[in-house]
């Protein structure tokens, strides 16, 4: 029922006098209660479309930070295999070359390497020109091996100089390829272990320039030695 039906039919009933103009505005207060009534009713509706794009809008962002979630999770744990790139088992197997002059173990191009030098270069003549239990022998034996040891092994190192830098350079082109932060880490980790690496490899060539500068040494004290004796009983 209208609202202006309601206030006639109050009126009517306590006997209280109504004409055109009490009706007029009764119409009026109507229409005014009517879009009040329509405005709230209007805003209720508005508000309730806020709160459900609000909600909406909290669960676009649940499963985005879920998923950024997962995603930065497998980020920072993940395994990107970088500990391989030119670590493989015929890699490894070539840097533990070793000075090997006993003829046992070692880099197989090395024992071949060494092999070719006594080929051409190993005296025959030693073990006949000196006394067996002479100073002399025991130092030219020691000075020959040490001798072997360090051209063989300048040479193996030579020969391996382009392995290395190719392994360096397979290193340097992964740069742009790690899809993430975790993959940039674990390269990073392996330049390094590879900086590493080639840090043992200067040693122990430093190693064996020392060994031969001692042997020379050594082989100087031994030949002073010896003109001293020879001096002595002339």
């Amino acid at each position: 029922m209208r609202a202006s039906s309601v206030i006639l039919v109050c009126a009517c009933s306590f006997g209280l006098p109504i004409n055109a103009h009490a009706i007029q505005i009764f119409k009026v207060i109507e229409e005014g209660l009517q879009k009040v009534a329509q405005a709230q009713l209007n805003q209720l509706k508005q508000n309730v479309g806020f709160a459900k794009e609000q909600l909406d809008v909290e669960k676009r962002l649940e499963k985005l930070t879920d998923d950024s979630f997962r995603k930065l999770n497998a980020e920072l744990s993940g395994s990107y295999d970088m500990s391989k790139i030119y670590n493989g088992a015929l890699d490894q197997a070539k840097r533990r070359w070793g000075p090997m002059i006993n003829g046992v173990g070692g880099d197989q191009d090395y024992l071949k390497l060494r092999n070719n030098h006594n080929a051409k270069f190993a005296p025959k003549e030693g073990r006949e020109i000196f006394s067996d239990n002479s100073l002399q022998k025991a130092s030219y034996e020691q000075s020959k091996i040490s001798q072997e040891k360090s051209i063989v092994s300048a040479h193996f190192v030579s020969q391996s100089i382009n392995n290395n830098i190719d392994g360096i350079e397979k290193l340097i082109a992964q740069i742009d390829q790690t899809p993430n932060q975790k993959a940039s880490t674990d390269l990073n980790s392996r330049i390094q272990g590879q900086v590493a690496l080639e840090l043992v490899e200067l040693k122990r060539l430093q190693a064996l320039l020392l060994e031969s500068i001692g042997s020379m040494t050594q082989q100087s004290v031994v030949d002073q030695n010896v003109s001293a004796e020879f001096n002595q009983w002339a």
